[in-house]
């Protein structure tokens, strides 16, 4: 006669994986694990807190930490992070779209280009305010 499975196997649904081989998925925390009787009988009393060989639950000082998978984690982009992503997005994009463009540096941006628009503002603003006779001032 045959040895009969234990009561831990109907914790799990026999799923397969995309290459075709059996897997077993925990109904608990949806898992998937190989098939292999001793890791899904210690994942059973982790993940349920129970002892697979009695059915009955554990004294709650007993229960060990689950061990968690890399794709567990959440990822959470700080507004720093944000910036980054889009920084190298937008360098992608200009070496894609023109090769030959060289995104300037902050140094040539604060000392060079700024100083230029700003040279270029205030010629504007000058020769609009001598073209005016009278000039009239708005706050809020």
């Amino acid at each position: 006669m045959p040895k009969q499975k234990a009561s831990f196997w109907s914790e799990f649904k026999v799923v397969f994986d995309i290459n075709g081989k059996e897997k077993y998925k925990c109904k608990t925390c949806s898992s998937t694990w190989v098939k292999n009787a001793s890791r899904l009988k210690e994942h059973i009393e982790q993940c349920k807190g129970i002892d697979a060989e009695t059915g009955y639950t554990r004294a709650q000082g007993t229960k060990r930490k689950k061990q968690q998978k890399l794709d567990e984690y959440n990822y959470i982009f700080t507004s720093k992070d944000q910036i980054v992503l889009e920084s190298l997005l937008i360098r992608a994009l200009f070496s894609a779209a023109c090769p030959s463009f060289k995104i300037p540096s902050r140094y040539i941006l604060s000392n060079t280009l700024l100083n230029q628009e700003f040279e270029h503002l205030q010629l504007i603003v000058k020769s609009t305010l001598s073209e005016s006779s009278t000039y009239c001032l708005i706050t809020d």
